[in-house]
């Protein structure tokens, strides 16, 4: 898809392809340099120098000594679930399912990916 150089044709030619789904090609309207560092901090993101430092049940009863255990127990399996990494991966970027896969696909279908993983109704 080319790239209008007039602002207004750019902005609907952008509004078209989103309203349409089409995500690739709204995407490609996109500044490949920004592209390329959306792509940077999302790898920066889902492979952190280090590991985040693990939650315990200790942690969320010192904050609020009155829970109950189980209910304790219950959040920080949500909390897991939620932060695994696999799994933002997947919400985020519908169809990558690991950061080898994102490492492998260029700037344009991460940010089409991302958009995807955006729509309402998920």
């Amino acid at each position: 898809m080319p790239t209008p150089v007039d602002p207004l044709a750019l902005f609907d030619a952008a509004l078209n392809a989103l309203n349409a789904e089409d995500w690739r090609g709204a995407a490609q309207l996109c500044d490949p340099v920004s592209l390329r560092a959306f792509k940077r901090q999302l790898l920066e993101r889902f492979t952190p120098d280090r590991p985040p430092r693990e939650l315990t049940i200790e942690d969320l009863l010192r904050h609020t000594p009155d829970k109950p255990r189980q209910v304790a127990e219950y959040e920080l399996a949500q909390h897991r679930r939620r932060a695994d990494p696999r799994r933002r991966i997947e919400e985020e970027l519908p169809g990558v399912p690991s950061v080898d896969d994102l490492q492998q696909l260029d700037a344009v279908d991460v940010f089409a990916r991302w958009l995807d993983g955006r729509k309402t109704g998920r």
